[in-house]
């Protein structure tokens, strides 16, 4: 009586722990890294237009509101200036949405996400990997929170 149809093994009333994210691979890492730094610089030089005509999967994917062509511009500055590849340094500009976008522009996907809570935000450390080439990596979102919400 009172047990679930699992058994018990629901985890009603107890806490759901992820396993940690796996280690990155150093070599992969830098792959990932000027790969990326790579595409986005592209990006911003072509434009998004003339981007997705030379993009081999036509990304980003049609169509884009103004509001999310914008994040994928934010992104893609911070990218080529060195933003996001550790928790020192993350990403600034970017809601969830906009990172998911950036990266599936990019032909990644993310595998497995561990998040902090600094005082200013929600800190997100986001393992990805390519569609094609395997190469997994590690990128850093903060989401800073809107000081009109916390009124």
């Amino acid at each position: 009586m009172g047990e679930s149809e699992d058994g018990g093994r629901s985890g009603a009333g107890r806490s759901f722990r992820r396993p940690p994210l796996p280690p990155v691979d150093p070599d992969e890492q830098s792959f990932v890294e000027g790969y990326i730094q790579h595409k986005a610089a592209r990006f911003l030089e072509l434009g998004l237009e003339a981007y997705r005509e030379g993009d081999a999967l036509g990304r980003p994917t049609e169509p884009l509101e103004e509001g999310e062509r914008e994040g994928l511009e934010r992104g893609c500055q911070e990218l080529v200036v060195g933003r996001g590849f550790s928790s020192e340094n993350p990403l600034t500009g970017l809601s969830v949405p906009d990172f998911y976008r950036l990266m599936d522009t990019f032909h990644f996907r993310v595998t497995g996400k561990k998040s902090q809570y600094p005082k200013v935000g929600i800190l997100d450390e986001m393992r990805v990997e390519h569609f094609a080439a395997s190469q997994c990596g590690a990128l850093f979102n903060l989401v800073i929170y809107d000081r009109e919400d916390e009124a």
